[in-house]
């Protein structure tokens, strides 16, 4: 997220049924955010994230 949008859209596509993880790191390398793997069928898929942390709170900068 950025100052003018409060989420973010991860899309990507898939030419088999694949496991998907997205991990989030600030741009001191510490993970604020993750989305365990989960499977996904062939296709476009995607998923959004809201600028929060994995324990809830907002992360408001040093997003890279």
């Amino acid at each position: 997220p950025n100052p003018f949008s409060p989420t973010t859209t991860f899309k990507f596509k898939l030419e088999n049924e694949s496991s998907v993880g997205i991990k989030i790191y600030d741009i001191k390398g510490s993970l604020i955010r993750e989305y365990k793997k989960q499977t996904f069928p062939e296709g476009s898929h995607q998923i959004k994230w809201h600028g929060r942390k994995n324990n809830c709170r907002y992360e408001l900068t040093n997003i890279i």
